[in-house]
């Protein structure tokens, strides 16, 4: 049995560069919760991850999106 709540997992980009460590912290089912322990690399597609926020943001209020 693996144990999804421990341990350290690793964010890749598509041609297997390691750009972050995910360093799991504790999370509530399904969610779980880390450290970004960032790598050279990350900073180029961080933008990105930004932009999913904004819109998470605004899930409610804009539901046909």
């Amino acid at each position: 049995m693996v144990d999804h709540h421990s341990g350290t997992w690793t964010l890749h980009q598509r041609d297997g560069r390691v750009l972050a460590d995910l360093v799991v912290t504790g999370g509530d089912f399904p969610w779980l919760n880390a450290r970004v322990d960032p790598r050279e690399g990350l900073a180029e597609v961080r933008p990105l991850f930004a932009k999913e926020l904004r819109l998470l943001d605004g899930i409610d209020e804009d539901v046909e999106s």
